[in-house]
């Protein structure tokens, strides 16, 4: 009896079992698939944008105008305080005027300082001019009689409200006064200006000699009024 030769069973084996083999991977690949995804493509994992991306907002940059408006700092503006003896100038623009004795002169009142400020009522008047005392004539207040303008006297009487005067504002006052003596007197003073100081003045000590020549018996004083009136 022959024998067959061993090699030739040899491959045949070796090549079932590789064919087996690999159709048992493929089922269990095939199973996989099925359970792990849908379409054998697996867990398709979560897409993160990376940052500075299209789809996050940039941050607005440095140094940009903004739509906020600023502030525009304000000043406190300075009150008008009542007008002192060394703010106030004293002019005569106008000749006076009058009649039967009685004469009435306008007194223009400048704010001369670079502060705004206000007077009203009265201002304090009072005639200086030469006076004997003993064996000399000196320069002193006068005994003439001061009251103010009686309000019946026409707009010089009336009351003139509070006067505020920016630097260089303008605003006015009268002096009324008698020529003709009365009683033992046989004439009247001679008067070389009058001290002036202005109605609101807190300092009562300062006054202003105003130069002025008139023959007063006796003395009347408006109040400070607005500068449009005239005599």
């Amino acid at each position: 009896m022959s024998r067959r030769p061993m090699a030739a069973v040899g491959p045949r084996l070796v090549l079932g079992l590789g064919v087996a083999g690999l159709a048992l991977v493929g089922s269990t690949l095939a199973a996989c698939a099925k359970t792990t995804g849908t379409g054998g493509l697996g867990a398709v994992p979560a897409v993160t944008a990376p940052v500075g991306t299209a789809s996050s907002p940039s941050a607005p940059a440095t140094g940009a105008p903004s739509d906020t408006p600023t502030s525009t700092p304000t000043t406190t503006p300075v009150s008008a305080t009542p007008c002192t003896v060394k703010q106030v100038k004293v002019s005569v623009v106008d000749p006076d005027d009058g009649a039967a004795g009685t004469i009435v002169q306008r007194f223009v009142l400048t704010n001369a300082s670079t502060q705004k400020c206000w007077m009203n009522k009265t201002p304090f008047v009072a005639p200086y001019g030469p006076l004997k005392q003993g064996s000399t004539t000196v320069e002193a207040t006068l005994e003439v009689p001061v009251g103010p303008i009686p309000s019946n006297f026409g707009q010089l009487g009336a009351a003139g409200g509070k006067q505020t005067l920016s630097p260089g504002g303008k605003a006015v006052f009268f002096l009324k006064w008698s020529q003709v003596p009365t009683g033992n007197e046989t004439s009247c003073p001679q008067a070389d200006g009058f001290d002036f100081r202005p109605p609101n003045d807190p300092s009562t000590d300062n006054q202003a000699l105003v130069p002025y020549a008139f023959t007063p018996c006796d003395l009347q004083v408006s109040q400070v009024l607005p500068s449009s009136v005239g005599p």
